[in-house]
């Protein structure tokens, strides 16, 4: 039986924004394999995959909600090789149609609860990112990430203490459990959102390799709410069933992704289990092959605004320290993701991408344009951890293993990885799954046995949070 868990993180010299933008790839000048990795895995890939299958027994998955990598993460300073912010002044400007307007730094002032939620979506994303509601093929080449700030203007006006909500991010000490987990694991620094959609979207690119064409939360998606038909295609929920792959899907609220199919609702309901009795089962060794985590959302555990970030720390504390002390901790790899940036500034481009299918996505602005997506891009880059007692310390992953030139880490490297753990191409359900990167090579050679053995709660410094939180009136 096989349990995985995941984790990523990175760090960059002193660069500006242009310059990053303008870089294809690394902009460290790195190769993107891995930094501080002393003790290697087996040199050659039969080896290196024999191992892995060896020791990795138990995959866990926990996808977080809406929040970028600069956002959550950019202040992590741990290793120079981590792209991120810390070294490094990032910047918009308050209003993209001003060419004399005043630029916006990030600082590393964002709050407890997010006042102003920014706006995100495509066609949103689209301006963030390129600075325009609806750009042409040739504009969709030159990434900007310069957007940002001045959406969150247009929205909610207000001038720059508003603005800034959307670039400013988290100090270390705001984000003590994540930063724990980034430095004692690995942290993945270029790891995008499969592209630039909503929540449900890009969960569906997880699981399964494409959204259908959906491109939105709409009511296509089954919540416990709605209860609606799943869609026909299949998802890897239904490859690891057919294939004797154990798993569970644990849910804390009212959303499902593995019930977003068909097959799942007809053929494995009993699969979607209350989170309480993940909490029980990891204490008694009884988690299967693959664990899929949905924490509540959105409005205490998952980080999604306007959630609390200590909560959703102390959630991801829980679900840590549940798996560290499980009698099945020596097989685990623990992946820790966010499904989408949900509308928080990142500085470094999104990167091409195949479709996976012919389906594509046309959505109306704010300002009555029409744009049509095709699935041809990443989304904004989110973070990442991979956890296990056989991953090294301080390493910090770029691009993973590419099979392609292009290939970059993102949402379906999980269906890409496992189809290698398990020896099941099956689970390789798209032209997207082909083309995205792995990332084995996070493994080293030896157990680590001095892993944070537990980590203990937290006190925050948040100012008066019960105050603002009762009077809160931001969107949902």
């Amino acid at each position: 039986m096989t349990r995985i868990f995941l984790a990523l993180a990175l760090a960059c010299p002193v660069i500006s924004a242009a310059a990053a933008a303008a870089a294809p790839h690394d902009t460290c000048g790195n190769s993107g394999n891995s930094g501080n990795h002393q003790n290697k895995a087996p040199s050659t890939d039969d080896d290196l995959w024999s191992f892995i299958k060896e020791k990795i027994k138990t995959v866990v998955v926990i996808v977080e909600e809406n929040r970028s990598f600069d956002h959550m993460v950019g202040q992590f300073d741990y290793s120079p090789e981590i792209q991120g912010i810390a070294h490094m002044e990032f910047c918009n400007p308050l209003n993209l149609s001003d060419p004399n307007s005043p630029q916006v730094c990030s600082k590393p002032i964002a709050m407890n609860v997010q006042p102003d939620n920014p706006e995100y979506g495509t066609t949103d994303d689209m301006y963030s990112i390129f600075g325009t509601f609806a750009p042409t093929p040739e504009e969709m080449k030159t990434p900007k990430m310069n957007g940002f700030v001045s959406r969150q203007n247009l929205a909610y006006g207000g001038g720059e203490n508003v603005a800034r909500e959307a670039i400013d991010g988290f100090s270390i000490d705001h984000v003590p459990i994540q930063y724990t987990l980034a430095k004692d694991n690995a942290l993945v620094d270029e790891w995008y959102a499969a592209g630039p959609i909503t929540t449900k979207p890009n969960r569906a690119f997880l699981v399964s390799g494409t959204s259908l064409g959906h491109g939105s939360n709409d009511n296509s998606f089954f919540t416990y709410t709605n209860q609606v038909k799943g869609f026909n295609n299949t998802s890897m929920f239904e490859v690891m069933s057919k294939n004797n792959i154990t798993w569970n899907h644990y849910y804390w609220g009212e959303e499902s992704d593995a019930m977003y199919y068909y097959w799942v609702q007809t053929n494995a309901n009993e699969r979607m289990i209350h989170g309480s009795q993940f909490f029980a089962d990891a204490e008694n060794g009884n988690l299967p092959q693959f664990v899929y985590l949905y924490p509540e959302c959105c409005s205490y555990d998952s980080f999604h605004p306007p959630s609390p970030i200590d909560r959703g720390e102390e959630f991801l504390r829980q679900v840590y320290n549940a798996l560290r002390s499980s009698p099945q901790w020596d097989e685990i790899l623990f992946v820790v993701t966010y499904d989408e940036h949900g509308g928080f500034a990142d500085h470094m481009p999104i990167k091409p991408a195949p479709p996976p299918d012919n389906y594509t996505y046309t959505s109306t602005a704010v300002n009555g344009q029409n744009f049509t997506y095709n699935f041809d891009t990443t989304g904004v880059r989110v973070p990442t951890y991979l956890i296990s007692p056989w991953i090294q310390s301080q390493q910090v992953i770029h691009n993973g293993v590419q099979p392609e030139p292009d290939s970059v880490l993102t949402h379906t490297s999980i269906l890409a990885f496992l189809a290698k753990l398990w020896d099941l191409p099956e689970l390789v359900l798209t032209r997207r799954v082909e083309w995205s990167s792995t990332f084995e090579n996070v493994f080293a050679a030896k157990k680590y046995e001095n892993k944070v053995p537990y980590i203990p709660a937290q006190s925050y410094d948040w100012g008066n949070v019960k105050d603002f939180w009762s009077t809160y009136t931001g969107p949902w």
